[in-house]
């Protein structure tokens, strides 16, 4: 299983309910989730809701899905949705499902890079101390 970020990847679903999503098909200018995703791959998803007219509806849910059998992908955890951060109870009507980079993930990748920059002036310091003390570092 790998963890898959791609550009340029959305489907439709007519999934009613909280269940998996079917994937229906590439929406038109995208490409489907199974040009850069396996069976047991996951990737960080947006769903959204379009009306009967197209328009969007105020409905949508960002999370980790795992890709399923028979082009299905599932919600494997809810980061957060218009259901108080739940899996959302889809009504009928047509769904975009997109592979995307989510805010929680850029949260981690800055806290990670800040932890890692901090602890480098860390051991720079320590190292000019050295140095200032006639120790090789």
């Amino acid at each position: 299983m790998t963890h898959i970020r791609a550009d340029r990847i959305c489907e439709t679903s007519s999934l009613t309910g909280t269940g998996a999503y079917l994937l229906a098909g590439a929406v038109a200018g995208y490409r489907p989730f199974s040009a850069a995703c396996a069976v047991g791959d996951t990737c960080e998803y947006f769903a959204e809701s379009a009306g009967a007219n197209g328009v969007l509806t105020p409905d949508f849910e960002v999370g980790l899905g795992t890709l399923g059998a028979g082009n299905t992908l599932q919600r494997t955890k809810i980061y957060t949705s218009s259901n108080a951060n739940a899996a959302v109870n889809w009504p009928a009507g047509v769904k975009r499902i997109a592979l995307t980079i989510t805010a929680k993930t850029m949260d981690d990748i800055t806290l990670s890079t800040v932890n890692a920059a901090t602890s480098l002036i860390q051991t720079q310091k320590i190292m000019a101390q050295m140095l200032l003390a006639g120790q090789t570092p």
